[in-house]
């Protein structure tokens, strides 16, 4: 109020009043007869401090509140980013584990049991310590006199070609879903059929295209290192078999590798052993699995190293003109 006003000019106007008097609230307002006539005034006085007091307490209860729900709402996101990262990072740690041949199988266990996408990758990538055994398409290659061609290269020259080859050839066997099982110098160990298959014998023709296509590749790169002064040829021999193996860890709880032993294994490096330079030989099993999609010269019975019979094989020529390598690659991945 602008002035001050004795309480009976307050009721003149028929209205409820409020003015703060020094440390309180006062309200006036007008009581009435029946016939509307004023006869006298009610006249409470609330003390501010006591007001301001219950304020500050429903402001400090809230505040209270909102801190807890916050809090809640962090712990809970929290919580719910740690179950979405957690097997994200054992799959990590896993695949950490295997390069230092250190992988444990039941560290995935409860990854495993997840029915998304980080499931089934965990399936693919969790291998049992015992193995199995599945029939596989194995393959083996090397360059023929690889020590001979690059005797005269300094250690530089001799690490770029050989790195430049296995990438090459690596990045083939991907293209055709084959699992890398090591490199013994120039050597390559591939299989297909674990841990993901297509079946047996799409596994065999994918081996055999990326086969075909290995040797292509390695012919344009034995003519860029011609052309660069490597004066010995440059050639690759392989040789594949389709047969059951066993799959899986083998070696000791510090260092293990995923990979594959049998008879199968065996042959597949006899027949690489036995291929003449930039070529491919196959054995019985696979050729049969594949007859249809390759062109193949039969060879005469060969007698190898650990096999008590000759043995049926045959030479790879290439793939039958209505299924190009390429074309043959693009089948695959669909």
């Amino acid at each position: 109020m602008n002035r001050k006003c004795s309480p009976s000019e307050w009721l003149d106007d028929d209205h409820t009043r409020s003015v703060l008097l020094g440390s309180a609230l006062s309200v006036i307002a007008p009581i009435k007869s029946d016939s509307g006539s004023i006869i006298g005034a009610a006249l409470v006085r609330i003390p501010t401090d006591r007001m301001w007091q219950a304020v500050q307490n429903q402001l400090k209860i809230a505040t209270i509140i909102a801190l807890a729900v916050l809090g809640a709402g962090f712990l809970l996101s929290l919580l719910l980013a740690k179950r979405q990262v957690a097997p994200i990072e054992a799959l990590t740690a896993a695949a950490t584990s295997v390069e230092e041949r250190k992988f444990d199988p039941t560290s995935l266990d409860a990854v495993t049991e997840r029915r998304d996408e980080i499931g089934r990758l965990a399936r693919v990538q969790q291998v049992e310590i015992a193995s199995n055994r599945k029939k596989l398409t194995v393959f083996f290659s090397d360059i023929v006199g690889f020590t001979e061609t690059t005797e005269n290269l300094d250690s530089e020259e001799l690490t770029s070609i050989l790195n430049r080859y296995l990438n090459e050839m690596a990045s083939l066997a991907l293209k055709y879903g084959a699992t890398l099982d090591k490199y013994v110098g120039d050597a390559i160990i591939a299989f297909f059929g674990d841990p993901e298959t297509k079946g047996v014998a799409e596994d065999a023709k994918a081996c055999v295209a990326m086969a075909v296509e290995m040797q292509q590749r390695s012919a344009e790169l034995e003519s860029q290192w011609q052309d660069a002064g490597l004066e010995r040829p440059f050639r690759v021999r392989m040789g594949m078999n389709t047969g059951f193996c066993r799959v899986g860890n083998f070696g000791s709880q510090d260092r293990m590798d995923y990979t594959i032993i049998g008879g199968a294994v065996n042959l597949a490096a006899r027949l690489e052993s036995a291929a003449e330079p930039g070529k491919i030989l196959i054995a019985h099993e696979t050729w049969s699995l594949v007859k249809d999609a390759v062109n193949a010269k039969e060879m005469s019975p060969l007698m190898l190293k650990g096999f008590g019979q000759p043995l049926h094989v045959y030479e790879l020529l290439g793939l039958r003109e209505s299924v190009p390598t390429k074309q043959f690659a693009a089948t695959l991945t669909v």
